[in-house]
């Protein structure tokens, strides 16, 4: 999961872009019903010193979420 859909796309069939890191709950519904069994977040490196944390921390947010 990345959150670019360029960086999805770079990924391949496998590659999933969040689009700001808010997952929609169909998106949700779609990982919940899915036979992986690892699912990998990749945060934006964090560069930019404005966006960077808070994309890190959407993204820390969004893997807790599948632990519930």
């Amino acid at each position: 999961m990345v959150e670019g859909w360029s960086d999805a796309e770079t990924i391949g069939k496998r590659g999933t872009a969040t689009l700001g890191w808010n997952l929609s709950k169909n998106q949700m519904d779609k990982y919940y019903k899915s036979v992986a069994n690892t699912l990998v977040f990749i945060p934006d490196a964090g560069t930019d010193k404005a966006t960077g944390p808070k994309l890190l921390s959407k993204s820390c947010a969004n893997c807790y979420k599948f632990y519930r």
